[in-house]
């Protein structure tokens, strides 16, 4: 009976530690855009003007838009809500960006 109740009592001690706390909001007013920029090629932008937490700009790039087989390339995490903005360019490699969007983290 013991065993049992120390079971009970770590499996929910483990809860309570892995809910977030009312503070930890998601980033939210968030917009994404592709970039075209002579001299650094093709790529995209993000930026989360409001909320808490991180984000990063995620582009698909490829070397033949018409195929449309490329790769997820990511800019590096920004804080939100403080006007950052994350950005990538596409790599000689896969010089086309096809989209571009934005991840998200509540840490």
């Amino acid at each position: 009976m013991l065993k049992t109740f120390a079971s009970i009592t770590l499996v929910a001690s483990a809860f309570i530690l892995a809910s977030p706390s009312p503070a930890a909001a998601a980033p939210s007013s968030c917009r994404s855009w592709k970039i075209y920029d002579s001299g650094n090629g093709e790529g995209g932008a993000a930026e989360c003007n409001g909320g808490t937490g991180h984000f990063r700009a995620r582009i698909y790039c490829t070397a033949d838009p018409s195929n449309g087989w490329g790769t997820f390339y990511h800019g590096t995490w920004k804080l939100a809500g403080r006007d950052e903005r994350s950005s990538r360019y596409c790599p000689d490699s896969q010089p086309y960006v096809v989209s571009a969007g934005y991840q998200t983290a509540n840490w």
